[in-house]
Parts: structure tokens; C-alpha cells; sequence
């Protein structure tokens, strides 16, 4: 299993650096404003007079909400970064095959894992699900998530050890549980959600009676309640932007956005469905939503119909583990839906499709010998179509994304290198991005030139995210108006940087060092006509103007006071 996985996980080498890696080579680099290289996973403190220094020059877009707080803890994956940054300097595939390795170790905790939870040919089937699970990809195939996989390689060893420590009474076990729940919450916080599977352990598999087993979970959740206040009473977590709903904080609005985020991921889970698809189309979350109880539907009807026939451990193994994987993805109900995000939950969800898989194939396989009822030709069907979306579209996905992911990231590194700037000039200069085809190329551009090797510029401005044409007026020797055909903050990667807990209304005014920004219009998610005042003329050799245009950021040149230039907007690819 670990060989298939090994070849489906190689090409993801050749993937190089993508977007919020630069920010975390920057870290490591001791070039972050807000991180350092032991803990590189801060992108936003929450201190307002912090954000405004990083709003003044970049990359943060000026509507970027002054308090929010996008910081996590995560010293023990930033220190395996760090190792990477020392070992392999600028070489990228290095760094994927250290990702790679990980991605194996957890493999092999888990095997061992489900050894002693599910032996037999359905730990076996689970394994290989698990192991060729398309929403891994990214994980693996990023580096930058890094934290996943370390979380998860000692989250799940301290599990393996927490049920030995409870079935045969293993001394080392309760140590070993809890240093590696430890070590796992060091690497990320995706190792808190494992604690699911403790819990769903100690309600329906555990020995001694319910009583004993409640008992047991006295200390587990004292141990996660410990964690929570300690990790926001240091200040991590995210806070103030629009891709997180911070149960705590916010439990009216988590608890309204819970439901429909579950069944889109319930939908990814078991029909392939791409939960990222909603994040990105609001429109598409009703029918993902939809599909997800579909799912849901589908998948409760064949365990109630098969688990009466497995064997007393094989169905208690499906049965806590499947509740595990339900608990687990309760704390992913608060970020936008992302297949990445199953990693934990996986688990789970790979034992109750391999139990559907092979009561079904034995179903179909008993064809000749009786004529099956609708029942079980309708489980025979859905093993057929699992076995097509889950063990053979699974790991072609993993050699079509890998390929495929490696040419979309070097075509947009691509165009920061045909960029209008002279190196010459631009380190005394302050780049304002008017238009951009992507909204992460439109942040993360100033830090990929740097990594690549170009001087840092003075200051790096985008104005305009959105996803429209604009109009630039020029009302003044240094003022000009930004209209807009659309609105602004109305994609996910412009909500990431301001929530709809602090809109921004008509007659806003922003003050920088540098500029001043006043909203004179808005829509239904944000501003459409804005007002910029610069401190010196717009045409002074400290300002270098850019606008997307022909496929490339061109230099972009101001037209007289009381003209108007028409910015069309067109998507880099």
C-alpha cells in the first residue's frame, strides 16, 4: 500500500512553490512583517496599528479589515519547514518528497491503526481507500499544508496508543497517547479534531461498561478544553475574516452555516462531489447541499442493510470509527468547504464505503446461484459505483492533478516574471496593482518576484481584487476614482480579508501613511465607486502604476485631471 501510494504521490515533486508558500519562505526568511521562521503560520496578528504598517506596504489590500487575526499554532511543522529551508535552499521538489514522506508514515500508523480496530479484509480495503483518497492530494501536492500531515502522522499514533492503553492495559500507552495528541496539536490544529475518534471510541467500542467509558472521557475533555483556552488566550485563531465562522465567538452564525457546510462535505466524501466548487460559486450551494443529503441518504441505507451480516468486531469497528469521522469534522464546519479539510474525517468515511464495496461484490457475486431482491441489487449497484469513483477515479485523479496543478503554477509565476517593472527602479518605488486576473496573483505577486530573485519594491498595492471591469477617473494632481462595473469583496479570496461583521458603507474613510481611501458607493458585498488621495502626483517616479491588460501587467499612465481610461478585466487563463 505504501509503494501504490509512493507512485501516485511522486509526480506531485515537480510542483514547485505556490502562492502562500512564498509567504511562508518569507517567514522563514525573516523577511514576514507578522511571522518568524519558529512559527510561520502567521498571516495577520489581530493588532489594528500591525495591519495598518502591513496595509502601507503590502501585500494585504486596503479593505483588509484592521483587526483580523489569521495565526495558528503550528511550531512543530514550521521547524520541518525550517529544516527543508536549510537542506534544500531554493530546490522545490526536495521539499514535496519531505511532504511525501510524512504522507507515508501516516499511512503506516494508520495501517497499524485499523490492524487492531478493523482486521481482516475490511481494514485492508479501508487502508487502501484512505491511501488513494483524492482530497489527500493537496495536502501532499502543497506544501504549505505541511501542518496537515504532520498533525495527522502523530495525532493518529497517539490514538493507535490511547486504544492499546484501553484494550489490553499497555502501560507506555496513556504516555504515548498523550505525547502524541501533543506533538500531533504542535504540528496543527487538524490533530484536535482526532479527538473525535477518542470520543466516538469510548461511547460504542471501548471495554467496561457506558458509565466507566463516560468516566474515561472526564480527562479527554478536560485536556480539550485546556487547549482551547490556552490557544486563544495566547491570540491564535482566526478572527474578522470572511472564509471563517468562529464557532466561539460567532455560535448563531457557525450553528446557520453548519448544516449545509457538513452535507457539501459529506458530498465530496462519498460522490467525488468538489466541495470547493460552493466556496467559489455561491450559487452552487443549494444543489452541493443537495447532493450531500443524497449521499447521506444512499450511504445510511446500505449500512443498515449490510451491518447486521458482518461479523461482531468488523461491525463494531465500522460503526466507531464512521461515528469518529462525523465527530472529527465538526471544527472543519468553520472554515469554506474544502476537500483538504477530510483528511481526519477520511478515516471514517473510507470504512463505511469499504463495507458498502464488499457486501455489495458479494452480493453481485451470488447473481448466479439466487435472484437477488431490489434491496440488494441496489447495494450490489452502489458498490459498483463506489468502486469507479473511489478506487479507480481516486488515483487517476492523483496522476491527472499533480501534472495538470504544475503547469497552472507555472504559468502564473510565469506572468509575475512579464510584469512592466523595471528592477532598476523598483525598490524605490511603490507598485499600485489597479487591476488584477486573479485576486491570489494579486497579493502574492510581490513576493514571488522577491523569491525569484527581483528587488522588493518600496511598497506593493493592490487596490482592486474584483473580478470586473473598472473605470480610473483622474479628479485631481493626485486623487482618482475607482469604478467599478461589479463590486469589490465579492469572491472568497477578497472575503478572506474582511468578514461581513464590518461592512464597508458610503463616505468610509481609510487613512495611511502613504494614501487615503474613501468609499463613495457599494453594493450588497462592498464598495463600487472609490476615491484615492496620494501625497504626491500621480505621475511622481515614486509611483509605478500597473494594469492587467493583454495577458500581462502593463504600466499603466494616469490621464489628465478630468478623463477617464476604461480597465477591462479578463481571468489570466
Amino acid at each position: 500500500m505504501l509503494l501504490i501510494a509512493l507512485a501516485l504521490a511522486l509526480p506531485s515533486l515537480a510542483a514547485g512553490f505556490f502562492l502562500d508558500d512564498y509567504a511562508l519562505l518569507a517567514a522563514l526568511d525573516g523577511l514576514s512583517p507578522v511571522a518568524n521562521p519558529w512559527n510561520v503560520y502567521c498571516f495577520a496578528t489581530g493588532d489594528p496599528e500591525k495591519m495598518t504598517q502591513v496595509i502601507e506596504k503590502g501585500p494585504f489590500p486596503w479593505f483588509a479589515r484592521p483587526d483580523i487575526r489569521v495565526h495558528f499554532f503550528r511550531p512543530l511543522a514550521s521547524a520541518t519547514m525550517r529544516l527543508d529551508r536549510w537542506l534544500f535552499g531554493n530546490v522545490a521538489w526536495p521539499y514535496h518528497l519531505h511532504s511525501v514522506l510524512w504522507y507515508l508514515a501516516m499511512l503506516a500508523i494508520v495501517g497499524l491503526l485499523l490492524r487492531r480496530a478493523l482486521p481482516g479484509s475490511l481494514g485492508v480495503l479501508t487502508l487502501v481507500l484512505f491511501a488513494v483518497a483524492a482530497t489527500h492530494w493537496f495536502p501532499v501536492a502543497w506544501w504549505a499544508h505541511r501542518n496537515s500531515l504532520v498533525a495527522c502522522t502523530f495525532g493518529f499514533g497517539g490514538l493507535l496508543a490511547y486504544i492499546r492503553w484501553r484494550e489490553t492495559q499497555w502501560r507506555p500507552g496513556l504516555v504515548l497517547a498523550l505525547a502524541g495528541l501533543v506533538l500531533g496539536l504542535l504540528g496543527g490544529e487538524m490533530a484536535f479534531s482526532i479527538l473525535g475518534y477518542v470520543v466516538a471510541y469510548e461511547l460504542f467500542a471501548a471495554p467496561g461498561s457506558l458509565p466507566r467509558r463516560i468516566c474515561a472521557l472526564v480527562p479527554v475533555s478536560f485536556f480539550a478544553g485546556l487547549y482551547l483556552v490556552w490557544y486563544a488566550w495566547n491570540g491564535y485563531g482566526v478572527h474578522g475574516t470572511g472564509c471563517y465562522t468562529n464557532p466561539i465567538r460567532e455560535p448563531l452564525a457557525f450553528l446557520a452555516t453548519a448544516p449545509e457546510r457538513f452535507l457539501i462535505l459529506a458530498a465530496n466524501q462519498f460522490l467525488f462531489w468538489p466541495a470547493e466548487l460552493p466556496a467559489l460559486v455561491p450559487k452552487a450551494v443549494l444543489p452541493s447541499a443537495a447532493i450531500g443529503i443524497a449521499a447521506l441518504a444512499i450511504v445510511i441505507l446500505a449500512l443498515r442493510a449490510v451491518l447486521n451480516q458482518l461479523a461482531p468486531e468488523e461491525r463494531k469497528g465500522v460503526f466507531w470509527l464512521a461515528a469518529g469521522g462525523v465527530l472529527s469534522i465538526v471544527p472543519f464546519l468553520a472554515p469554506f468547504t474544502s476537500g483538504r479539510l477530510l483528511m481526519v474525517s477520511s478515516l471514517g468515511g473510507s470504512a463505511a464505503i469499504a463495507v458498502i464495496i464488499r457486501e455489495g461484490r458479494r452480493e453481485w457475486r451470488r447473481k448466479g446461484l439466487e435472484k437477488p431482491k431490489a434491496r440488494k441489487r441496489a447495494l450490489s449497484a452502489l458498490a459498483r459505483v463506489f468502486i469507479a469513483l473511489h478506487l479507480v477515479l481516486a488515483p487517476a485523479a492523483w496522476l491527472i492533478l499533480s501534472p495538470t496543478f504544475m503547469v497552472f503554477n507555472r504559468y502564473l509565476t510565469g506572468l509575475t516574471e512579464t510584469a512592466e517593472i523595471d528592477d532598476s527602479r523598483v525598490a524605490d518605488q511603490q507598485v499600485m496593482a489597479l487591476s488584477m486576473p486573479d485576486p491570489g496573483l494579486g497579493v502574492y505577486i510581490g513576493v514571488i518576484r522577491m523569491h525569484n530573485g527581483h528587488p522588493q519594491p518600496a511598497a506593493w498595492r493592490p487596490l482592486s481584487l474584483a473580478s470586473c471591469n473598472s473605470t480610473f477617473t483622474r479628479t485631481g494632481p493626485n486623487e482618482f476614482e475607482l469604478a467599478l462595473d461589479g463590486e469589490m469583496l465579492a469572491t472568497l479570496p477578497e472575503q478572506i480579508a474582511r468578514d461581513a461583521g464590518a461592512p464597508l458603507t458610503a463616505g468610509t474613510a481609510l487613512h495611511f501613511k502613504s494614501f487615503d481611501v474613501t468609499v463613495l458607493d457599494v453594493g450588497k458585498s462592498g464598495p463600487k465607486r472609490v476615491a484615492f488621495r496620494f501625497r504626491a502626483t500621480l505621475e511622481d517616479p515614486q509611483y509605478l502604476w500597473l494594469a492587467w491588460r493583454d495577458g500581462r501587467l502593463r504600466q499603466f499612465h494616469p490621464p489628465p485631471v478630468g478623463e477617464s481610461v476604461f480597465l477591462p478585466w479578463t481571468r489570466s487563463l
